[in-house]
Protein backbone atom coordinates (compact mmCIF):
# COMPACT_ATOMS: atom_id res chain seq x y z
CA UNK A 1 0.00 0.00 0.00
CA UNK A 2 1.51 3.30 -1.02
CA UNK A 3 1.22 6.17 1.52
CA UNK A 4 2.39 9.37 2.01
CA UNK A 5 3.68 11.32 5.24
CA UNK A 6 6.40 14.24 6.19
CA UNK A 7 9.77 14.18 6.35
CA UNK A 8 12.12 13.31 9.34
CA UNK A 9 15.93 13.76 9.90
CA UNK A 10 15.93 10.42 10.34
CA UNK A 11 15.32 10.08 6.50
CA UNK A 12 18.06 11.00 5.34
CA UNK A 13 20.07 7.54 4.68
CA UNK A 14 16.68 7.06 2.70
CA UNK A 15 16.98 10.14 0.63
CA UNK A 16 20.51 9.58 -0.40
CA UNK A 17 20.02 6.49 -1.79
CA UNK A 18 16.33 7.74 -3.68
CA UNK A 19 18.68 10.41 -5.11
CA UNK A 20 21.23 8.24 -6.96
CA UNK A 21 21.50 6.23 -9.96
CA UNK A 22 19.18 6.28 -12.89
CA UNK A 23 16.58 8.53 -10.38
CA UNK A 24 18.48 11.48 -10.71
CA UNK A 25 19.09 11.60 -14.24
CA UNK A 26 16.45 14.37 -15.23
CA UNK A 27 15.76 16.27 -11.96
CA UNK A 28 16.36 19.41 -11.16
CA UNK A 29 16.22 20.13 -8.13
CA UNK A 30 13.80 22.87 -6.36
CA UNK A 31 12.51 24.48 -3.20
CA UNK A 32 9.37 23.02 -2.68
CA UNK A 33 6.65 21.53 -0.84
CA UNK A 34 7.46 17.53 -0.24
CA UNK A 35 6.30 14.25 1.33
CA UNK A 36 7.65 11.14 1.61
CA UNK A 37 6.26 7.92 -0.37
CA UNK A 38 6.10 4.95 1.52
CA UNK A 39 5.97 1.16 0.58
CA UNK A 40 4.09 0.40 3.96
CA UNK A 41 7.46 1.45 5.53
CA UNK A 42 10.01 1.88 3.27
CA UNK A 43 10.64 4.87 1.91
CA UNK A 44 10.90 4.80 -1.75
CA UNK A 45 10.63 8.35 -2.84
CA UNK A 46 9.69 11.89 -2.75
CA UNK A 47 6.70 13.68 -4.44
CA UNK A 48 6.42 17.75 -4.41
CA UNK A 49 4.56 20.91 -4.85
CA UNK A 50 5.69 24.07 -6.35
CA UNK A 51 3.63 26.75 -6.06
CA UNK A 52 3.86 28.89 -9.57
CA UNK A 53 1.18 31.67 -9.27
CA UNK A 54 -1.54 31.81 -6.49
CA UNK A 55 -3.69 29.50 -8.16
CA UNK A 56 -1.27 26.89 -9.68
CA UNK A 57 1.53 24.40 -8.42
CA UNK A 58 3.92 22.16 -10.46
CA UNK A 59 3.77 18.42 -9.28
CA UNK A 60 6.98 16.39 -9.23
CA UNK A 61 7.92 12.81 -7.95
CA UNK A 62 11.33 11.14 -7.85
CA UNK A 63 11.41 7.18 -6.84
CA UNK A 64 14.38 4.82 -5.87
CA UNK A 65 15.14 3.16 -9.34
CA UNK A 66 14.43 -0.17 -7.89
CA UNK A 67 10.98 0.73 -6.98
CA UNK A 68 10.16 1.75 -10.66
CA UNK A 69 7.26 -0.20 -12.99
CA UNK A 70 4.72 -0.88 -10.01
CA UNK A 71 2.76 1.99 -10.10
CA UNK A 72 3.61 3.92 -6.85
CA UNK A 73 4.21 7.19 -8.68
CA UNK A 74 0.41 6.97 -9.61
CA UNK A 75 -0.94 6.20 -6.57
CA UNK A 76 1.07 9.02 -4.90
CA UNK A 77 0.53 11.48 -7.46
CA UNK A 78 -3.39 10.93 -7.24
CA UNK A 79 -3.06 11.48 -3.15
CA UNK A 80 -1.38 14.82 -3.99
CA UNK A 81 -3.72 16.25 -6.92
CA UNK A 82 -6.79 15.54 -4.60
CA UNK A 83 -5.11 17.26 -1.69
CA UNK A 84 -4.37 20.03 -4.60
CA UNK A 85 -7.77 20.96 -5.92
CA UNK A 86 -9.18 20.36 -2.11
CA UNK A 87 -6.98 21.69 0.71
CA UNK A 88 -4.65 23.76 -0.95
CA UNK A 89 -7.29 24.97 -2.97
CA UNK A 90 -5.65 25.01 -6.44
CA UNK A 91 -7.11 25.63 -9.47
CA UNK A 92 -4.34 24.41 -11.86
CA UNK A 93 -1.40 22.03 -11.73
CA UNK A 94 1.32 21.40 -14.37
CA UNK A 95 3.70 18.33 -14.54
CA UNK A 96 6.57 17.06 -16.84
CA UNK A 97 6.30 13.86 -18.23
CA UNK A 98 9.12 12.11 -19.81
CA UNK A 99 8.48 8.97 -21.73
CA UNK A 100 11.00 6.90 -20.73
CA UNK A 101 11.05 7.16 -16.32
CA UNK A 102 7.13 8.37 -15.75
CA UNK A 103 4.20 7.14 -16.09
CA UNK A 104 1.13 10.06 -18.07
CA UNK A 105 -0.31 12.51 -15.89
CA UNK A 106 -3.52 11.81 -17.33
CA UNK A 107 -2.80 8.28 -15.16
CA UNK A 108 -2.59 10.02 -11.91
CA UNK A 109 -6.38 10.99 -12.16
CA UNK A 110 -8.50 7.84 -11.11
CA UNK A 111 -12.08 7.79 -10.99
CA UNK A 112 -13.38 10.26 -8.54
CA UNK A 113 -10.17 12.71 -8.75
CA UNK A 114 -11.82 16.28 -9.02
CA UNK A 115 -9.88 17.06 -11.90
CA UNK A 116 -9.09 16.01 -15.30
CA UNK A 117 -5.32 15.96 -17.39
CA UNK A 118 -4.49 17.17 -20.63
CA UNK A 119 -1.01 17.69 -22.85
CA UNK A 120 0.27 21.14 -23.81
CA UNK A 121 2.55 23.27 -24.29
CA UNK A 122 5.57 22.38 -26.42
CA UNK A 123 8.10 19.11 -25.35
CA UNK A 124 11.30 20.25 -23.82
CA UNK A 125 14.08 18.86 -26.31
CA UNK A 126 16.91 19.60 -23.87
CA UNK A 127 15.97 16.83 -22.06
CA UNK A 128 17.18 14.43 -24.32
CA UNK A 129 17.59 11.57 -25.42
CA UNK A 130 13.55 11.64 -25.86
CA UNK A 131 11.59 14.59 -25.70
CA UNK A 132 9.20 15.45 -22.72
CA UNK A 133 5.41 16.11 -22.92
CA UNK A 134 4.02 18.92 -20.59
CA UNK A 135 0.63 18.22 -18.79
CA UNK A 136 -1.70 20.36 -17.39
CA UNK A 137 -4.66 18.97 -14.39
CA UNK A 138 -7.26 21.30 -13.61
CA UNK A 139 -10.07 20.52 -11.24
CA UNK A 140 -13.57 19.28 -12.85
CA UNK A 141 -16.34 21.65 -13.62
CA UNK A 142 -19.37 19.80 -13.56
CA UNK A 143 -23.22 21.37 -13.82
CA UNK A 144 -23.98 20.31 -9.93
CA UNK A 145 -20.83 22.69 -9.25
CA UNK A 146 -23.08 26.05 -11.34
CA UNK A 147 -25.84 26.01 -8.21
CA UNK A 148 -24.89 29.91 -7.01
CA UNK A 149 -24.18 31.22 -10.82
CA UNK A 150 -27.52 29.53 -12.12
CA UNK A 151 -29.28 31.35 -8.83
CA UNK A 152 -28.17 34.27 -9.91
CA UNK A 153 -29.36 34.19 -13.35
CA UNK A 154 -32.76 33.56 -12.22
CA UNK A 155 -32.68 36.43 -9.96
CA UNK A 156 -32.69 38.27 -13.25
CA UNK A 157 -29.32 39.84 -12.02
CA UNK A 158 -27.20 38.52 -15.28
CA UNK A 159 -27.49 39.32 -19.12
CA UNK A 160 -26.35 36.68 -21.31
CA UNK A 161 -23.23 38.91 -21.75
CA UNK A 162 -22.61 38.80 -18.30
CA UNK A 163 -23.43 35.30 -17.51
CA UNK A 164 -20.66 34.17 -20.55
CA UNK A 165 -17.88 36.83 -18.96
CA UNK A 166 -17.78 34.69 -15.59
CA UNK A 167 -14.35 33.73 -14.88
CA UNK A 168 -15.15 29.81 -15.27
CA UNK A 169 -17.34 29.55 -18.00
CA UNK A 170 -15.31 31.68 -19.89
CA UNK A 171 -12.32 29.76 -19.13
CA UNK A 172 -14.46 26.71 -20.88
CA UNK A 173 -14.20 28.31 -24.49
CA UNK A 174 -17.31 27.13 -25.55
CA UNK A 175 -19.49 28.74 -28.50
CA UNK A 176 -21.87 31.26 -27.82
CA UNK A 177 -24.75 29.44 -28.94
CA UNK A 178 -24.21 26.43 -27.15
CA UNK A 179 -23.24 28.43 -23.81
CA UNK A 180 -26.76 29.96 -24.19
CA UNK A 181 -28.73 27.15 -24.97
CA UNK A 182 -27.20 24.91 -22.81
CA UNK A 183 -26.06 26.81 -20.04
CA UNK A 184 -27.90 29.83 -20.17
CA UNK A 185 -31.07 28.71 -21.08
CA UNK A 186 -31.39 25.13 -19.41
CA UNK A 187 -28.57 25.27 -16.73
CA UNK A 188 -31.06 25.12 -13.86
CA UNK A 189 -33.69 22.64 -15.52
CA UNK A 190 -34.36 19.58 -13.19
CA UNK A 191 -34.41 17.30 -16.16
CA UNK A 192 -31.10 18.57 -17.50
CA UNK A 193 -29.47 18.65 -13.85
CA UNK A 194 -30.49 14.80 -13.07
CA UNK A 195 -29.02 13.95 -16.66
CA UNK A 196 -25.96 15.85 -17.24
CA UNK A 197 -25.06 17.31 -13.34
CA UNK A 198 -22.23 15.06 -13.12
CA UNK A 199 -20.57 15.50 -16.38
CA UNK A 200 -17.23 17.14 -16.74
CA UNK A 201 -18.25 20.44 -19.07
CA UNK A 202 -14.40 21.12 -19.60
CA UNK A 203 -14.25 17.77 -20.98
CA UNK A 204 -16.24 18.64 -23.74
CA UNK A 205 -15.67 20.46 -27.40
CA UNK A 206 -18.09 21.37 -29.10
CA UNK A 207 -17.54 21.58 -32.96
CA UNK A 208 -20.24 22.03 -36.08
CA UNK A 209 -21.11 18.54 -37.82
CA UNK A 210 -23.15 17.71 -40.58
CA UNK A 211 -25.62 14.50 -39.45
CA UNK A 212 -27.61 12.42 -42.16
CA UNK A 213 -31.27 13.00 -42.13
CA UNK A 214 -31.38 9.17 -41.74
CA UNK A 215 -29.98 9.21 -38.00
CA UNK A 216 -32.03 11.18 -36.44
CA UNK A 217 -35.24 9.06 -36.43
CA UNK A 218 -33.43 6.31 -33.65
CA UNK A 219 -31.13 9.06 -31.87
CA UNK A 220 -32.15 9.44 -28.15
CA UNK A 221 -32.38 12.23 -25.53
CA UNK A 222 -31.87 12.37 -21.68
CA UNK A 223 -33.80 9.58 -19.55
CA UNK A 224 -35.48 12.14 -17.67
CA UNK A 225 -37.12 13.44 -20.95
CA UNK A 226 -37.59 9.97 -22.89
CA UNK A 227 -40.27 10.28 -25.13
CA UNK A 228 -40.61 13.66 -25.55
CA UNK A 229 -39.08 13.41 -29.25
CA UNK A 230 -41.53 11.01 -30.22
CA UNK A 231 -44.46 13.28 -28.95
CA UNK A 232 -43.20 16.23 -30.99
CA UNK A 233 -42.95 14.08 -34.23
CA UNK A 234 -46.58 13.25 -33.82
CA UNK A 235 -47.55 16.28 -35.27
CA UNK A 236 -45.10 18.02 -36.82
CA UNK A 237 -47.11 20.69 -38.92
CA UNK A 238 -48.10 21.69 -35.22
CA UNK A 239 -45.08 22.84 -33.67
CA UNK A 240 -43.76 24.60 -36.02
CA UNK A 241 -46.97 26.49 -36.91
CA UNK A 242 -46.41 27.85 -33.23
CA UNK A 243 -43.25 29.54 -33.91
CA UNK A 244 -42.01 32.36 -35.47
CA UNK A 245 -43.10 32.45 -39.20
CA UNK A 246 -39.17 32.13 -40.07
CA UNK A 247 -38.90 28.83 -38.84
CA UNK A 248 -42.03 27.15 -40.96
CA UNK A 249 -40.48 29.35 -43.55
CA UNK A 250 -36.86 27.90 -43.50
CA UNK A 251 -38.30 24.12 -43.39
CA UNK A 252 -40.29 24.56 -46.48
CA UNK A 253 -37.55 26.31 -48.30
CA UNK A 254 -34.30 24.35 -47.03
CA UNK A 255 -35.61 21.31 -45.30
CA UNK A 256 -33.99 21.84 -42.07
CA UNK A 257 -34.16 23.79 -38.83
CA UNK A 258 -33.04 27.76 -38.36
CA UNK A 259 -30.75 26.88 -35.62
CA UNK A 260 -28.58 23.96 -34.91
CA UNK A 261 -29.58 21.55 -31.91
CA UNK A 262 -26.64 20.54 -29.60
CA UNK A 263 -25.67 16.87 -29.99
CA UNK A 264 -23.41 14.53 -27.43
CA UNK A 265 -21.11 12.03 -27.30
CA UNK A 266 -22.53 9.21 -24.97
CA UNK A 267 -19.21 8.14 -24.22
CA UNK A 268 -19.15 11.13 -21.94
CA UNK A 269 -22.21 10.11 -19.76
CA UNK A 270 -23.14 7.32 -17.53
CA UNK A 271 -23.28 4.67 -18.80
CA UNK A 272 -21.49 5.19 -21.68
CA UNK A 273 -22.10 3.89 -25.39
CA UNK A 274 -21.05 5.39 -29.09
CA UNK A 275 -23.93 6.89 -30.19
CA UNK A 276 -24.75 10.85 -30.26
CA UNK A 277 -27.82 11.58 -28.37
CA UNK A 278 -29.99 15.08 -28.10
CA UNK A 279 -28.98 17.18 -25.54
CA UNK A 280 -31.21 20.60 -26.48
CA UNK A 281 -33.45 20.87 -29.58
CA UNK A 282 -35.98 18.69 -29.08
CA UNK A 283 -38.39 19.83 -30.36
CA UNK A 284 -36.61 20.71 -33.86
CA UNK A 285 -35.49 16.86 -34.03
CA UNK A 286 -38.96 15.51 -33.65
CA UNK A 287 -40.17 17.63 -36.12
CA UNK A 288 -37.65 16.72 -38.48
CA UNK A 289 -38.64 12.90 -37.42
CA UNK A 290 -42.10 13.66 -38.26
CA UNK A 291 -41.50 15.20 -41.35
CA UNK A 292 -39.54 12.11 -42.36
CA UNK A 293 -42.49 10.08 -41.71
CA UNK A 294 -44.77 12.56 -43.44
CA UNK A 295 -42.91 12.40 -46.54
CA UNK A 296 -42.67 16.51 -46.44
CA UNK A 297 -39.46 18.33 -47.25
CA UNK A 298 -36.46 17.36 -45.11
CA UNK A 299 -32.95 18.14 -46.24
CA UNK A 300 -30.24 15.13 -46.54
CA UNK A 301 -28.11 16.09 -43.84
CA UNK A 302 -28.41 18.99 -40.99
CA UNK A 303 -26.00 21.26 -39.12
CA UNK A 304 -25.51 20.56 -35.18
CA UNK A 305 -22.86 21.50 -32.53
CA UNK A 306 -21.82 17.68 -31.05
CA UNK A 307 -20.48 17.77 -28.36
CA UNK A 308 -17.05 15.27 -27.87
CA UNK A 309 -14.60 14.34 -25.67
Amino acid sequence: MVTLRALALDDAPALTRIYSGASIRYETPRVQWCWGILDESDLIGLISLRRRTPAMDTISYILRDDSWGNGYAIHAAHQVVTVAFTTAGLNRLEAMHHPTTSPPAASWLKPGSPASARPTGTPRPELSPTSCTRWRAVPDMKLNDLGPLMARRQDGGLSFERFRADPALAALQWPNDVLRDFLFDHGDNGHFVNDYGDVDLRAITWKLEMIPAAAFPTMPTGESDAGCIESYAADPVYWVKVRPPEVGRHWEEHGTWLRPPLLIDRRLLDPADSRLQVLEGRTRVGVLCGRLREQLRVAPHHQEWVGRS
